[in-house]
C-alpha cells in the first residue's frame, strides 16, 4: 500500500526562519489555510483511497494539520502500535492528560499491547496515580515477561513508591534479559542511584 507524508502546516516560527524542534508551535491563519487544502491534493493523487491507518506527532502543528485530514476524511488512529508511540512522545513532551487518553484509546483497540501498559502506567505515576500506574506496569511485565524495558519501567516506579526488594528484582531481571543494552544499562544505573539515596 502507499505511505502518504504530510507535513505541518505554516507556523509563526516557520514565517520567521527559525527552527521549532519540540518546541510546540501551532498553525498561524496560513497554516490553517494550508492544513485545510491538504485534503483536496491528496484527493487528486491518482489511485488515492481516502482509509487508511495514520500516525502523528503529539505536537499541535501536527495535529491540528491531521485533524483537518481526518476530519474530512472520517480517520481515526487505529493501529495500537502508532498509538503507543504518540503516547510515548506525548510523555516525553509532558503532556501527560494526552498520553493517557491516548494509551487507554489503544488499549481499547488492543487490551494486550504491553507499550500502551507501560505508557499509561508511567504517565498514571507522573500524576500520583500509583495504584493505576502500578497496576498498568506490573501487567506489562505479566503479559509479556521477557521485555527488558517493562521490568526496567516498574523497577524505576518501584524505586521511588515501592519496594527496594521488588525495585531489585525488576532491575536484575532486566539486566538478565538485556545485560548489554546501553540503554537498559544506563536506566539500570539511574534506578540503582535512586535505591542508593534511599539507604
Amino acid at each position: 500500500p502507499p505511505i502518504y507524508f504530510i507535513r505541518h502546516g505554516e507556523t509563526d516560527w516557520n514565517r520567521q526562519g527559525l527552527i521549532q524542534g519540540w518546541i510546540d508551535i501551532p498553525l498561524n491563519g496560513k497554516g490553517h489555510i494550508q492544513a485545510k487544502a491538504v485534503v483536496a491534493a491528496l484527493m487528486d493523487v491518482p489511485g488515492f483511497s481516502p482509509s487508511f491507518n495514520f500516525v502523528v506527532s503529539p505536537l499541535q502543528r501536527a495535529r491540528q494539520t491531521m485533524g483537518y485530514v481526518a476530519e474530512a476524511l472520517a480517520l481515526e488512529p487505529t493501529n495500537a502500535q502508532a498509538l503507543a508511540l504518540i503516547g510515548a512522545c506525548q510523555l516525553e513532551l509532558g503532556q501527560t492528560e494526552e498520553a493517557m487518553t491516548t494509551a487507554k484509546l489503544g488499549l481499547a483497540l488492543s487490551p494486550d499491547f504491553v507499550p500502551l501498559h507501560r505508557v499509561l502506567g508511567l504517565a498514571a505515576a507522573t500524576r500520583n496515580e500509583f495504584f493505576v500506574a502500578d497496576q498498568h506496569l506490573r501487567e506489562a511485565v505479566r503479559l509479556n515477561p521477557t521485555d527488558p524495558n517493562s521490568h526496567v519501567a516498574l523497577a524505576q516506579f518501584l524505586s521511588r513508591y515501592g519496594t527496594r526488594a521488588e525495585s531489585i528484582q525488576s532491575l536484575e531481571a532486566a539486566l538478565s534479559l538485556a545485560p548489554e543494552n546501553v540503554n537498559i544499562l544506563s536506566m539500570a544505573v539511574a534506578t540503582n542511584l535512586t535505591l542508593n539515596r534511599l539507604d
